[in-house]
């Protein structure tokens, strides 16, 4: 089965939702990005940092116990040191995150010209390569996440407008011409002037924030996912029997942020797989990625449920926020009169409507 939200219905031209707007962007003006910082629950004392030289293996152990999917990666102490000698400040050398081990495991097996096209030879493949791969230093892997900005504290007097536009969204329309960045972020790191990381902004607090003031968004809240053609994009699936490792080199392959996953029988759905599924990965579970999506999921989430939430062309917008917010989620899918899956709402689709 899957959880449902919002089922109301009604009828309004574009040219009414493009007015109705005006709410939302109004809050988003006059708030800032230091004042929303300042707003969320879920402050964070201390930005997790990987060093330049921790091995593979130690850094997916720090995102383990962290249960994060991302840190920035710092130089080291003693570089740190020659650093200040010469007047340099602190070095962000990049960002890593467990889909990028990911995709340097693939590409380390490539280079050793193996070949893994079915769970055997993976599984085989792994064992050969996983000892020499998982004490690479994370500071010479070639492969650094691109899913993130840097900017300074000084700098988040910023807009949440001005925030979303510039760093959250993959194109936004000036005077009828559709820019488009070459891909979008869902988060942003934010630096002190000695280029120490002390935030971390994402999508999910934009959309708290939004959730905390929906009385503030005017007419706008009101629309519903046909209304605003949240869900008009192309729809990406798999089915739960293929390879969990095929569909992770799929979707850094197709260069997307998650999948519908659907039965094989009947292509009903049945789960959602994304990088948020990668939490908690070591070198130690690797051997999860030769199971079928359906069983790795069931693994990564023993206590989460795997039902996929749902909404409906008619479901308001304000209800696509809340429940993104209080269940946690980065995506609700549209279905069908047979529960097949045609259509998808994501963080970015909500905060892209808000700009248009």
């Amino acid at each position: 089965s899957s959880l449902r939200v919002g089922t109301d219905t009604c009828r309004t031209t574009m040219a009414e939702c493009e007015g109705a707007d005006e709410g939302a962007r109004r809050l988003l003006r006059r708030t800032t990005l230091e004042e929303m910082l300042e707003e969320r629950e879920n402050k964070k004392e201390k930005v997790l940092t990987l060093k330049k030289s921790d091995t593979v293996a130690e850094a997916l152990e720090k995102l383990r116990k962290e249960r994060v999917l991302s840190a920035p990666v710092v130089s080291d102490r003693e570089d740190v040191d020659e650093m200040e000698k010469a007047q340099v400040p602190f070095a962000v050398e990049g960002i890593i995150d467990v889909s990028t081990v990911l995709h340097a495991l693939f590409s380390y097996m490539e280079r050793w010209k193996l070949r893994f096209g079915t769970p055997q030879e993976f599984a085989y493949c792994l064992n050969v390569v996983s000892p020499s791969f998982l004490k690479e230093e994370i500071g010479e892997l070639q492969e650094r996440c691109d899913d993130g900005r840097c900017i300074f504290k000084s700098q988040c007097r910023c807009s949440m407008l001005e925030t979303i536009e510039k760093f959250f969204c993959t194109q936004t329309e000036h005077s009828g011409v559709v820019v488009k960045n070459v891909r979008h972020n869902h988060r942003i790191l934010v630096l002190d002037m000695s280029f120490h990381p002390v935030d971390v902004v994402s999508q999910t607090d934009v959309l708290r924030y939004l959730d905390k003031h929906t009385e503030e968004l005017g007419e706008l809240r009101f629309k519903t996912v046909r209304e605003l053609q949240l869900s008009k994009k192309p729809l990406s699936q798999i089915t739960s029997n293929i390879p969990t490792y095929e569909a992770f080199r799929r979707m850094d392959r197709e260069q997307i942020s998650g999948f519908a996953v659907v039965d094989p029988m009947d292509f009903t759905l049945v789960g959602n797989l994304s990088a948020s599924d990668l939490r908690g990965l070591t070198s130690k579970t690797f051997d999860r990625l030769a199971l079928p999506v359906g069983e790795f999921l069931t693994f990564q989430r023993p206590r989460t449920s795997l039902t996929p939430i749902i909404c409906t062309p008619s479901t308001k917008l304000e209800d696509v926020i809340h429940t993104i917010v209080w269940l946690n989620v980065h995506r609700l899918y549209e279905i069908d009169g047979s529960r097949r899956p045609v259509g998808v709402v994501t963080l970015t689709d909500i905060l892209q409507c808000i700009l248009r």
